[in-house]
């Protein structure tokens, strides 16, 4: 199918009870014509033959131009959805629910660089529906630090900032280490650099040393100009925050940022982190690594 195939094929779905159509079909695992326009005048509580003839012929001259398009298949009188109308079906469904949380968290995206996200974890949005916006940097700054010392075994990090992580962790790690038995606890952190190689904050420098002397694996981002700076922090996959950068000041946003327990925030969180691991950020040569002066 070319774009202007597809292009008319969206414009008829747009069309009044299209979807309709293509929900009792489905909802019935094939339908005729006239089951169509019955259910369609039933919920309109019209039940009288004539009403339903009548209706009858403009959905079948309908559902043939779904044919024609594509969206359907026909045999026998019987329509059924295609593989490409089953992916309309589903765009729609996830448009829907990106809209929904679009509205719900309106302000943030407006405020943000939600373009920084990759396309396909933009196309999921919908996922942080049930996660909780904090409204000051205590609020954030709290949830961390609670769920960070109830850290058991896994802590994954996306940041420009080292910060709160207990010391308690970092010892059991190195322990962990030098036992020469199978280490447990894993930290991996993506660290954002504005001047590579040069840490960003001075305050950074004696905890960094820690991580790596506790066996931490890092990968890295060199913050170009037209590049900002993402946070991302898991626990143990039952925690997580997610945040962005806002508009005002390119600087990472920790006063509106996105925490929560609920699994499908967890996984877009933790697959958005393996995607920047894997595709974004490059090995770092820690010896390479400079303080802040």
């Amino acid at each position: 199918m070319n774009s202007m195939d597809l292009t008319a094929a969206v414009s008829e779905l747009l069309n009044k009870d299209r979807f309709e159509y293509l929900d009792i079909i489905k909802r019935e695992d094939g339908a005729k014509s006239l089951d169509i326009a019955k259910e369609i005048l039933r919920s309109r509580d019209i039940t009288d033959p004539e009403e339903i003839t009548k209706e009858n012929i403009k959905v079948n001259k309908r559902l043939r131009r779904l044919v024609e398009l594509g969206i359907l298949v026909s045999e026998g009188g019987t329509y059924d959805i295609s593989s490409l109308g089953r992916l309309l079906m589903i765009s729609k469904e996830d448009l829907k629910r990106n809209a929904e949380t679009m509205e719900k968290f309106h302000a943030f995206f407006e405020n943000h660089f939600v373009d920084d996200l990759p396309r396909e974890f933009f196309r999921q949005i919908y996922k942080l529906t049930d996660a909780h916006l904090t409204e000051l940097p205590v609020q954030w700054v709290q949830e961390v630090i609670r769920h960070m010392e109830r850290m058991e075994k896994k802590f994954y990090n996306m940041t420009e900032y080292l910060h709160d992580i207990p010391e308690g962790i970092i010892e059991r790690k190195i322990r962990e280490k030098e036992s020469g038995k199978k280490e447990e606890i894993e930290i991996v952190i993506i660290y954002q650099f504005y001047n590579y190689p040069q840490l960003n904050y001075s305050l950074e420098e004696e905890l960094f040393k820690k991580l790596v002397n506790a066996g931490a694996e890092f990968r890295f981002i060199n913050l170009e100009k037209e590049r900002h700076p993402i946070g991302i922090r898991i626990v143990d996959d039952k925690w997580a925050t997610f945040g962005l950068a806002r508009r005002l000041d390119g600087t990472l946003d920790r006063e509106r940022a996105f925490i929560g327990s609920n699994r499908e925030f967890i996984t877009w969180c933790r697959d958005l982190m393996y995607h920047m691991w894997s595709f974004e950020a490059s090995p770092l040569d820690v010896e390479e690594v400079t303080a802040k002066r």
